[in-house]
């Protein structure tokens, strides 16, 4: 571990820089798809919007409600943007450069992202409001529809690769990318990773309409902005992980293996923000339908279609 990997990448300057970045872009795609004017053409190229927003956040005046406890409400956030830089950690942006690396890197991650949650609970319960509350115990909930389908297509590439460990498995795909051999487990796991990540159209726990900001309501100041950062930063994280799982990480012709990787990730992200753009909110009951009485029975399919996919499918092609 050197100075340059934990300060500077995937260090504590690159998730701040990042979640700048990746907010600004976001408003860029979604102006650009809904015709808004301001985030995409304030400033040189609507860049002073983001820069505007950021400035408040850090002059804003933290309220704390007097039914709030005040640690709740303001380690909490701390707790959650140095969290959300735990999965980095462990990922591989190229063969040669990550910043940890052990056999079970894999469910480190799942440790690290199945958290947040319970502190999103933790600071609606400590908030002392019922918008908040409400908010926490949905992300709790919806902690339990997705957990499982999530994690069992995550396995399909564990499996493929012989390994949990996160570099052995971008490494396995140098043939052939695990989202071509097993495209319904990619598919699967991108719409569990969208509920995770609490993006539209499941940002049920937050509910802006129903919930004002579900768990975030209370949050002010600079500490609202530490939310903000988690919530974007675990986006990249999820994004990366994806990558790493079926989209080969760093694998690609020609390009350096980590500019690949970026080039993937950025993919990533841009789907994820243009279904923000375009899709409609799920209901809690829906999303818990749609889980248990088709993702987890598809997961467990998946499961099946692997092992098919292995003894049958590989020795055709050659190998992994």
């Amino acid at each position: 571990m050197t100075f340059i990997q934990l300060f500077l990448f995937p260090g504590f300057t690159f998730v701040l820089i990042s979640a700048l970045m990746l907010m600004y872009l976001e408003r860029k795609i979604i102006a650009r798809m809904h015709m808004r004017r301001g985030p995409y053409y304030v400033g040189k190229a609507g860049i002073l919007q983001t820069l505007a927003d950021l400035l408040k956040l850090l002059y804003k005046e933290v309220i704390v409600p007097k039914t709030a406890s005040k640690w709740v409400l303001l380690g909490v956030p701390t707790l959650m943007l140095i969290l959300s830089w735990a999965p980095l950690a462990v990922i591989p942006y190229d063969s040669w450069y990550y910043l940890s690396r052990f056999n079970v890197s894999l469910l480190f991650v799942f440790a690290a992202l199945s958290v947040f949650p319970f502190l999103g609970m933790l600071l609606g319960w400590g908030s002392g409001s019922k918008y908040s509350l409400i908010g926490g115990y949905r992300g709790a909930s919806q902690q339990i529809a997705y957990e499982l389908p999530l994690f069992l297509s995550a396995l399909i590439p564990a499996f493929f690769a012989g390994s949990l460990d996160l570099w052995e498995i971008a490494a396995a795909q140098s043939k052939i990318w695990f989202g071509f051999l097993h495209p319904i487990a990619m598919i699967l796991f991108f719409i569990s990773m969208l509920a995770e990540l609490e993006r539209i159209p499941f940002d049920i726990p937050e509910a802006e309409s129903e919930l004002v900001f579900g768990w975030k309501t209370d949050l002010s100041g600079i500490y609202f902005g530490f939310s903000i950062f988690a919530g974007y930063t675990l986006l990249f994280a999820e994004s990366a992980f994806f990558v790493t799982l079926f989209l080969g990480g760093w694998n690609g012709p020609f390009l350096p293996g980590w500019l690949w990787f970026f080039i993937k990730t950025f993919i990533v992200l841009y789907i994820m923000f243009w279904i923000r753009a375009a899709q409609p909110r799920y209901r809690m009951d829906q999303l818990l339908s749609i889980s248990w009485k088709k993702f987890v029975p598809i997961a467990i399919f998946n499961i099946i279609l692997g092992v098919f996919i292995m003894l049958y499918i590989v020795p055709i092609i050659g190998g992994i």
